[in-house]
């Protein structure tokens, strides 16, 4: 079956004369494949931006986007917010709080609006580092993730006892 699909398509192909990637005849015969020009601009359809020659750029009409002014960029693109010349797609504080989006929109906080969550921040021994870099958080001597995990480590060596149990 698959030789035979195979025979048949090389036949068509060669006896047509046909290339299959410009849609044009390679011979002079009397037919030839001509690309749609919806809007009658010389411009086929597939090279057109703007086939239906509408005004707006094939890709915004599709997406769903608006582009009131025409100029190509989807108008949710170019708004800015807070007036800074910073459109909001790259503006990291787009309304202009002082708080930088990604932690706005978290549900994260940022008292000090240094551009680090206030989670992030905390120094729960005192230490001057960071909890979320500390391996001994509460500095209660015993790795945050061995005190977390349910497991001991009475001697403190950062190795649960359980993982040090011999069995010999």
């Amino acid at each position: 079956m698959k030789k035979n699909l195979l025979f048949y398509f090389l036949l068509v192909f060669f006896v047509s004369n046909v290339d299959l990637f410009s849609q044009t005849t390679l011979s002079d015969t009397n037919s030839t494949l001509t690309d749609i020009d919806t809007d009658g601009d010389g411009i086929s359809d597939m090279n057109d931006t703007d086939a239906n020659g509408d005004g707006v750029i094939d890709w915004i009409a599709n997406s769903g986007l608006t582009d009131a002014n025409n100029n190509g960029t989807p108008d949710e693109w170019e708004k800015d917010t807070d007036g800074d010349g910073i459109a909001d797609v790259y503006d990291t504080d787009a309304n202009g709080d002082g708080v930088i989006d990604w932690i706005a929109n978290s549900g994260l906080t940022d008292a000090n609006n240094n551009g680090t969550p206030d989670e992030w921040e905390k120094d729960t021994d005192g230490d001057g580092l960071a909890d979320v870099y500390d391996s001994d958080a509460n500095g209660d001597g015993v790795i945050d993730w061995i005190a977390n995990s349910g497991l001991t480590d009475a001697n403190n060596n950062g190795t649960p006892d359980e993982w040090e149990k011999d069995t010999d």
